[in-house]
């Protein structure tokens, strides 16, 4: 499996913060949620990483498409656990953390919802 090298470095830095957890993807190429926290072989949550080539704080606020979103909702509720957005700036090497929703699958953050306009190069990508 081909693991792009700075979302591997995210998974990196995330388990080096929490010694015990491992990280299982969720599919070869292209899927709705990248991967699972597991401890012990309970699912502790489910996340998708973002990477960002730009330094953090660059942008305002963090995009992920509504597939994505009901994805994480819909694992959450289905594993009871958590749903993260990682968002990796190296750059800046750092990783932002957001919970999106609680082991119930309701959203504890706000968002908002628009048209979604298409990358047009990496340095783009949501």
């Amino acid at each position: 499996m081909a693991v792009d090298r700075d979302e591997q470095q995210c998974v990196d830095i995330v388990l080096a913060n929490h010694p015990g957890d491992e990280w299982v993807y969720t599919n070869e190429r292209y899927s709705y949620l990248d991967g699972l926290f597991v401890r012990g072989g309970v699912i502790k949550a489910v996340a998708e990483i973002k990477t960002r080539e730009c330094e953090f704080g660059t942008y305002r606020k963090e995009l992920m498409t509504w597939n994505k979103m009901e994805s994480g909702q819909w694992a959450a509720k289905s594993f009871k656990c958590p749903f993260y957005l990682f968002s990796y700036h190296p750059l800046s090497d750092l990783v932002a953390a957001y919970q999106i929703t609680d082991s119930e699958g309701n959203f504890i953050r706000k968002y908002q919802v628009g048209d979604y306009v298409g990358n047009t190069t990496k340095h783009d990508k949501t």
